[in-house]
């Protein structure tokens, strides 16, 4: 049964201080004053005020465990690894104590805000006896080293604020090292940004493996004959000599979008740009892209044009005239960024407009976590795609690696069953099924897990036979590590 059937029948179914900035700090000599006053025991923990900031902008009471806790979203899969990488136990008398020591004038915490989670950090509001507010940021396990981590976005920052005059936040207060702090954690400290925070839908991309048969499943040999691959040609995924634009190194925002822009609600202007953790100065050939605020999730117009209505469109139903009218905006929008780095910065549209980049730059975006994303299909097609364009990229020079038409045909089944999960996995989100990437909010956990269920059944009861049947249940995405 072709995936197009399968769809079709699934669509039924319905520590340290910046040494250079102003202190705003209570001397240490006033704290050491009240040391010794009160007979060299320290005062009693105060009780906080603890809440937390839910999507529509309220505020609800939570337990000192919630604040340690991942608790935005819950997954369908592999939750008990997914919650483990984001699970940081810190000292919260301690991290409000250096928020104090933060605040002009400010005796006690009255109040710890966390704020609406990322995938990768913690994020408190901490608010003080005489009204002021700092912003604590603490990196989640799965941020990667966390002492670089935040020496590297301290230093960003300093950099964006001093240097370039960007309007991030000021940072009050930091430590890298959590053996030489009494919060137990690394931790940035810093104003709380003025303004609002914008917002959007994050769409992540689908995790799959498995979409060959049993007989045919990757294993870890096949990963490194690829990576073998990938190192042979790796030389030519660099910048050409001449292409001076693409060779210029540069500071890039990793993760643009909405909820890190805080704009003034009376003026529209932009207040605060934050979360530079794992901002990095590379190429411009690395980094040159539209960022997620802007870019349009499918293909785009090409030239200058601008997307209007299809014909017809007043004989449509209200709601295939909103999705039309949906995508149009979001085109528009794309097409709008293109027009202002094309008007306002010539060396990023020099690269953004080369065709060419994005096929030889992709395999490099792939590789460093292949095998634990799932990736070696991806990684296979965009290795796959620079051997087809080879003459275009790299001209008068053969080829270092090939792929054998055994390689090629076995690709060829592989992709039909990516396509059909991928729009499968569209389908889902479109009909508010399932998302895309496994992550369901917690009071939708339960419907989620029983449409799971029932689709999967259903999905794998579409197949004509047992080999059939066996692929479909390696095909199906929500699964858990090492049950397939």
């Amino acid at each position: 049964m072709t995936m197009n059937k399968i769809l079709s029948k699934l669509c039924g179914l319905s520590n340290r201080h910046l040494p250079t900035e102003p202190r705003l700090h209570r001397s240490r000599n006033m704290r050491l004053f009240s040391y010794l006053r009160s007979g060299g025991r320290e005062p009693p923990a105060r009780e906080l005020d603890l809440y937390l900031e839910t999507p529509d902008g309220l505020n609800k009471r939570i337990c000192e465990e919630d604040l340690y806790r991942y608790t935005k979203h819950r997954w369908l899969f592999n939750e008990e690894d997914q919650l483990s990488q984001r699970y940081l136990k810190f000292n919260l008398q301690q991290l409000v104590r250096v928020g104090i020591d933060a605040c002009d004038g400010a005796r006690h915490c009255i109040r710890v805000t966390k704020c609406a989670e990322g995938l990768h950090n913690k994020a408190f509001i901490l608010e003080m006896d005489n009204g002021s507010e700092v912003f604590a940021k603490l990196p989640n396990p799965n941020a990667g080293p966390a002492h670089f981590t935040v020496a590297s976005e301290v230093a960003t920052h300093e950099l964006l604020r001093r240097v370039f005059n960007v309007p991030v936040p000021r940072v009050l207060s930091w430590s890298c090292n959590s053996a030489n702090n009494l919060v137990g954690a690394e931790y940035i400290i810093e104003e709380k940004a003025p303004g609002w925070s914008t917002w959007i839908k994050s769409h992540a991309r689908p995790r799959m493996n498995y979409y060959r048969s049993s007989q045919n499943s990757e294993l870890p040999e096949d990963g490194v004959a690829l990576l073998e691959k990938y190192m042979d040609v790796s030389s030519y995924l660099v910048p050409h000599p001449n292409d001076t634009a693409s060779a210029l190194n540069v500071l890039w925002h990793p993760d643009l979008h909405l909820d890190n822009i805080f704009v003034d609600p009376d003026t529209c202007q932009i207040t605060r740009a934050v979360d530079w953790q794992s901002a990095r100065v590379a190429p411009l050939f690395y980094q040159s892209a539209v960022p997620r605020l802007c870019r349009h999730p499918r293909p785009v117009r090409e030239g200058w044009v601008v997307p209007v209505r299809p014909e017809g469109f007043e004989n449509l139903t209200q709601d295939e005239q909103k999705k039309i009218d949906d995508d149009l905006e979001s085109e528009v929008l794309h097409k709008y960024y293109e027009a202002q780095v094309y008007k306002r910065a010539p060396l990023h549209w020099d690269v953004l407009k080369q065709p060419t980049i994005p096929i030889i730059r992709k395999p490099v975006w792939l590789v460093s976590g292949v095998w634990e994303n799932r990736d070696l299909f991806f990684l296979r097609e965009a290795l796959m795609a620079i051997t087809a364009h080879w003459n275009q990229l790299i001209p008068n020079t053969p080829c270092p690696i090939a792929f054998s038409d055994a390689d090629i045909n076995l690709h060829s089944q592989e992709e039909e069953n990516v396509t059909g999960v991928g729009q499968m996995l569209l389908l889902f989100r479109e009909e508010a099924i399932l998302p895309v990437d496994g992550m369901v909010e917690p009071e939708d956990y339960d419907v989620a897990r029983e449409n799971c269920r029932k689709f999967k059944d259903n999905f794998i009861g579409l197949a004509k036979d047992d080999k059939e049947r066996e692929l479909f249940r390696n095909l199906w995405p929500y699964q858990e590590p090492g049950s397939i």
